[in-house]
Order: C-alpha cells, then structure tokens, then sequence
C-alpha cells in the first residue's frame, strides 16, 4: 500500500486534511475580503474626510472674511484719525516746513473731498464710505465728519472745508 492509498483509506487523516484545505481556503477568502472592502472604505473614508476639509476650510474662510470686515473700519478710522491729527497738530508748527505742512492738508482734504463724494453719490463702493459721512452746510464754513464706531462729530476746519469746495467745483 502506497502513502496516498494509507491517507484515503485512513478517515481520520482524510477529515483532518479536509478541515485543513477548508481552513485555509477561508482564512484566504476572509483576508482577500478584508482586502477588497477595506480599501473600499479606505476611498470611501478618504472622500469624507475631504468634504468635511472643505466643510471646515469653507467656514473658516467665511470667519476670515467676517473678520477682515469688522477691521476694515478700524483701518479706516485709524487712517482718519491719522490724517486729521497730523493736520491739526502740525498746522502751525513753525518748525515744520511749509512743504510738509501743505502735504498734511492735501492729504486731509483729499480724504475728505472722497468721502463727500461717496456721501452724495450715494456710492458706496468706496471703502470709506462705509465708514465715514460727510456733511456740510450750504456756506462751505462748516462741515462735519461722523465715523461709525467713534462717537465724536469730527468738525472740519473751515480752510479744509473751503480747500474741499474749491476741488469739487
């Protein structure tokens, strides 16, 4: 009798090796399944994440904007504030020259002959305009600037106001 005739004639050998080939069919089966579904859910997986990135980039995008917003009037008060200080406080300075003290007031009545502009247009493209209103009385004497955010009423100088008519007229 060969070894192959004493394993087939041998039932407890042959269920055994029965059991074996099964296990080991179904141990392949089972990894090449984990395999395939878990590189499924793998992609899957991957094009959530990538929806909630966007999700949380979109929104952070949309706080950035809310935030650059809420600055922008700050940036432009401050730019005011700047602008019309430096007039006022160097106007008479008679140690500045009279080049620098000329710029101060082109630079307050540009700024402010802009934001008139923008007031009675009506246009508020502009970035000031949404920040400042400028109002003047029908004799050009005197005017007044309200800045959102800043309570003061801002008079405006009667040489400025006169230098703003001359440059809208």
């Amino acid at each position: 009798m060969t070894l192959k005739d004493s394993i087939e004639n041998n039932p407890v050998l042959w269920t055994l090796g029965m059991v074996l080939t099964g296990f080991l069919a179904g141990i392949g089966t089972y990894h090449w399944g984990i395999d395939f579904v878990g590189r499924r859910l793998v992609l899957q997986a991957d094009v959530v994440l990538q929806n909630n990135e966007t999700a949380v980039l979109t929104d952070e995008y949309a706080s950035l904007k809310r935030v650059e917003e809420e600055v922008e009037p700050i940036k432009a008060r401050e730019n005011f504030y700047r602008t019309f200080l430096t007039y006022a406080v160097f106007k008479n300075d008679p140690s500045l020259e009279d080049q620098a003290r000329a710029k101060n007031k082109s630079a307050l009545v540009d700024w402010i002959s802009r934001n008139y502009e923008a007031t009675v247009s009506g246009n508020l493209s502009e970035q000031e305009a949404h920040i400042a209103i400028v109002k003047k009385v029908n004799d050009w004497v005197s005017g007044t600037i309200e800045l959102k955010g800043d309570l003061t009423l801002w008079r405006i100088p009667k040489e400025i106001n006169e230098a703003v008519h001359k440059l809208n007229q």
